[in-house]
């Protein structure tokens, strides 16, 4: 909800984290995480993607990066849900929840005042803009931006991304045959299944394609229209796994754009790659019902299964 120079300033700030040569270093412990999950789940032959691996793989990496206790994943995955997946953020339970996240950073910022660490929060609280110390007020509605937008949200590309690879097999066994297509892949991926439907406030009273809209007031804007615009590309409705021309805006665009976005590309790739080094062929179970959720959109879980030796 920032513009202009503070909007910069805090982007300064946080740049350092999500430079591309950060995620460099990041890397092996990206690679780390998800063969440790992949050792527990592929013997299996089946599980739920979304659970046993979608929601752990980068949150665990995410909730590292932040300086959170990782055996905290859990019940921020609980107000995650509470709060961005009901439909409602004005529900009793959105609401309960949010008092706890921020109960929650409210404490954790001051234990990091009193004790400081090299992680997102702990360095955070040694920020000054305009020379004068961040506010815990400020610093709190910084976590608890972070923590919207960090958690789930690679979680859900993953899992549309292999709910595509499930049901096209054709494109599934392309990119195993031909894994120098996996970049493209990942790029139509987020073109074609963005989910994210990010907020913009009105600052003047206009009309837009006929409807009138009042300063104040809040429009949230799909991506994935902009994504399937035929206008902008070809064949918009169909997943090309190949498509070199892919200007999409699954990270959104302007000095907005998704701060992330390159910690979510090697994220969504290891995961992708890494996956399919080991279970290269898999279907759905077709017993189970595969369930969405609105709000912030995504699947509740993804029943994926395949031969075991």
């Amino acid at each position: 909800m920032l513009d202009g120079r503070r909007h910069q300033q805090w982007r300064q700030l946080l740049g350092p984290f999500f430079a591309p040569g950060a995620v460099t270093r990041y890397r092996p412990r990206v690679y780390e995480v998800i063969n440790e999950i992949l050792e527990e789940v592929a013997p299996r032959g089946e599980c739920d993607y979304v659970v046993d691996v979608a929601l752990r793989f980068p949150n665990t990496v995410f909730m590292e990066i932040m300086g959170l206790p990782i055996a905290d994943t859990a019940v921020f995955q609980q107000w995650e849900t509470a709060i961005l997946h009901g439909g409602n953020s004005s529900s009793q339970e959105a609401q309960a929840a949010m008092r706890e996240v921020m109960d929650y950073f409210a404490a954790l910022i001051q234990r990091r005042r009193e004790d400081p660490r090299p992680d997102i929060v702990g360095s955070a609280t040694t920020w000054r803009i305009d020379g004068e110390p961040i506010s815990d007020s400020d610093l709190l509605a910084f976590c608890l931006l972070m923590f919207m937008a960090g958690l789930d949200t690679v979680a859900m590309q993953l899992s549309y991304s292999m709910l595509h690879l499930a049901r096209n097999p054709q494109d599934r066994s392309r990119l195993v045959a031909e894994p120098v297509l996996w970049d493209f892949a990942v790029e139509e991926f987020l073109r074609y299944y963005a989910f994210v439907t990010p907020g913009r406030k009105v600052m003047a009273d206009t009309e837009i394609a006929g409807c009138l809209v009042k300063a104040g007031e809040m429009l949230f804007l799909p991506l994935a229209s902009a994504n399937r615009d035929p206008k902008e590309f070809p064949d918009a409705d169909k997943v090309i796994i190949d498509r070199t021309e892919n200007r999409h805006l699954a990270f959104g665009a302007g000095p907005h754009r998704c701060l992330g976005s390159h910690l979510a590309r090697q994220e969504l790739l290891i995961g992708l790659t890494e996956w399919h080094k080991r279970i290269p062929d898999y279907d759905m179970d077709p017993s189970i019902a595969i369930r969405e959720h609105g709000g912030q959109v995504g699947l509740n879980n993804l029943p994926l299964r395949w031969p075991v030796e």
